[in-house]
């Protein structure tokens, strides 16, 4: 392909006047399934589907990388959300591997301090066995999967673009080093690792601690083409998925989503 320098740009957005993801045309169902891994037992999950509205109809599909709080309600919203859209969406719970009795009396702390413990390894086989279950539903369309990740999920949707699970990823916030308290003999860097073999696209915010301005250019001059990086200025780290949290900003919230489904849909060539 011939070098095209938009593919490089940092963009800068402000004030887009809108709301969260609104819900789709299809009728959606929400479900907790366990996903079979091999050797290990069931992954916990969110499941959302569209229901068909004639025999022949099929979807695409994403598997949606939650934040560091894992599968909660907010994720069972946003999955349906998405499902209304035209979508088969499985959300993985990334703490899967600790006891669920124990993990749902995990506060922040103990999620963080839980995050030296994970292995990209697993989290990718995870991930690669969400895509093994989407491809065969009979609601889906067969293709390889989407993904979107968000916080920690988006930290982890650089390392699937990597490693090639996607057909097109985006990451919302996703810290493009390892943070130094969840740095662990199972984690590498994004930006520390092999170009990604998957097109990208990554929502930052201006003022988001976790991912330095510096990474960012640097993540627009290097990462594998097709990719776009967009940075929302005042912006602070979580500003979109979570309407409760102090750093949403729902007038750039529902651009950001209209611009990712197009991008998993159709991804620049």
């Amino acid at each position: 392909m011939a070098a095209d320098t938009a593919h490089f740009a940092v963009e800068r957005l402000t004030g887009h006047h809108m709301a969260l993801l609104e819900a789709g045309r299809w009728e959606a169902t929400v479900a907790r399934i366990g996903v079979e891994r091999e050797g290990e037992h069931p992954l916990d999950a969110i499941l959302a589907w569209p229901e068909p509205t004639h025999d022949d109809e099929r979807f695409p599909a994403i598997i949606l990388l939650p934040d560091i709080f894992g599968v909660r309600p907010l994720f069972d919203d946003i999955a349906h959300r998405i499902a209304t859209n035209g979508w088969c969406v499985i959300a993985p719970e990334p703490f899967s591997r600790i006891p669920r009795k124990k993990r749902e009396h995990m506060d922040i702390d103990a999620r963080f301090a839980a995050m030296p413990d994970l292995v990209d390894s697993q989290q990718l086989s995870d991930i690669k066995a969400c895509a093994a279950y989407l491809e065969a539903m009979p609601e889906c369309d067969g293709h390889t999967p989407g993904l979107i990740g968000f916080c920690a999920g988006g930290y982890y949707a650089f390392k699937a673009a990597q490693a090639g699970v996607a057909s097109a990823v985006v990451s919302f916030y996703g810290m493009l080093r390892t943070p130094p308290a969840w740095d662990g003999p199972g984690h590498y860097g994004p930006l520390d690792s092999e170009p990604a073999q998957t097109p990208t696209l990554a929502w930052f915010g201006s003022l988001d601690p976790w991912v330095p301005a510096e990474d960012v250019r640097r993540f627009a001059a290097t990462w594998r083409r097709p990719h776009r990086s967009v940075t929302i200025e005042g912006a602070d780290h979580g500003f979109v998925h979570d309407p409760d949290r102090p750093a949403h900003r729902a007038q750039d919230a529902a651009y950001c989503w209209e611009e990712s489904l197009r991008w998993l849909r159709d991804p620049a060539e």
